[in-house]
């Protein structure tokens, strides 16, 4: 996705699915848990909420995530590296739904938050855990958490302790910290299509 811009739901809407409100209500797959890769993470070219791998831990299918483009696959999600330094952070997140002229369409959220990342790198460097293999129930907010540098590099981060994309409470409250400076709604999957006059 590359340096994301900051859009308002009007811009999205019509660049995406045309005219549309946010409620939040979520409609999402389940789908079992991975467990998180101990080994260092790789640098993508910049965050992207619809890779197919986001997608797939943020709960979507496979005909969902063929449905919302083409995307370059995600590595997968790691420790940050040593040497790496982000500016900022980008939270993929479902919980959110559009609706237009189709129906409802339940969303991957987008939001880029900026400031001290210091409590929150604390807390993604407490030690993977790999989380237990569950099969997670449909419905709930899930996250996926990419860190940038200044250049837009962009590492998928293992959160230690996230099941089912949940964030821990220590993550949350970090992130909760930061400012939110740009979020974007993508519609992803068409949940109520809306009845059409004969």
């Amino acid at each position: 996705m590359g340096r994301m811009r900051a859009v308002t739901m009007a811009a999205v809407c019509v660049v995406l699915v045309g005219g549309c409100a946010v409620r939040a209500t979520p409609s999402i797959t389940a789908v079992p848990t991975a467990s998180p890769s101990t080994a260092t993470a790789r640098a993508a070219a910049g965050p992207d909420c619809l890779a197919p791998q986001v997608l797939g831990a943020l709960g979507f299918d496979r005909d969902e995530r063929a449905r919302a483009g083409q995307h370059p696959d995600a590595p997968d999600a790691g420790p940050v590296p040593g040497d790496f330094v982000p500016v900022l952070v980008v939270e993929c997140s479902t919980g959110e739904t559009l609706s237009d002229s189709a129906g409802q369409w339940a969303a991957v959220t987008a939001t880029r938050r900026e400031g001290d990342l210091d409590a929150l790198m604390a807390a993604l460097a407490d030690g993977v855990t790999p989380s237990p293999t569950v099969t997670c129930a449909p419905g709930g907010q899930r996250s996926d958490l990419w860190v940038v540098d200044s250049m837009g590099d962009a590492i998928r981060v293992a959160v230690p302790g996230s099941v089912c994309g949940r964030l821990p409470a220590v993550v949350r409250s970090a992130l909760d910290g930061l400012d939110g400076v740009d979020t974007e709604h993508y519609p992803v999957h068409l949940v109520a299509p809306r009845e059409t006059a004969g």
